[in-house]
């Protein structure tokens, strides 16, 4: 928990299923408790991790209200859902992230799971 709190950031790497979702939520809900507008993003590369993620946003993320964006969303929903709800998460997959880049709001936290995906460089490519 140090590390987050002096670093403000980091990358977790674990096997597949160790629990890495889990983590990153128990961390998340101690670094919004220190934090001033409590609201959190998380990004997934789709659907299916969207869902995954609700799931255990629900166990851990109690008192949060969880907002889902999709393509039926609008920004003016997202910016009142900001505004409307002191504790917040917003999760979307990242072809539908730019409505929240769109409403110019800052979150205290951001998990972006299965980042590689955002990649087009070629493995043979990397330095």
């Amino acid at each position: 928990m140090g590390y987050f709190t002096e670093r403000y950031n980091g990358i977790m790497i674990l096997p597949p299923g160790a629990g890495k979702t889990l983590i990153l939520l128990w961390i998340s809900r101690n670094l919004l408790e220190l934090s001033e507008n409590k609201k959190i993003i998380i990004g997934v590369p789709n659907l299916a991790l969207l869902d995954q993620w609700i799931n255990n946003i629900s166990i851990v993320l109690l008192d949060y209200t969880i907002l889902k964006i999709s393509s039926k969303i609008n920004t003016n929903e997202i910016i009142n859902s900001c505004d409307e709800n002191e504790k917040l998460c917003i999760i979307t997959t990242y072809s539908t992230s730019y409505k929240i880049a769109d409403t110019r709001k800052l979150f205290d936290v951001m998990i972006l799971d299965e980042i590689q995906h955002l990649s087009n460089i070629k493995p043979s490519e990397k330095c």
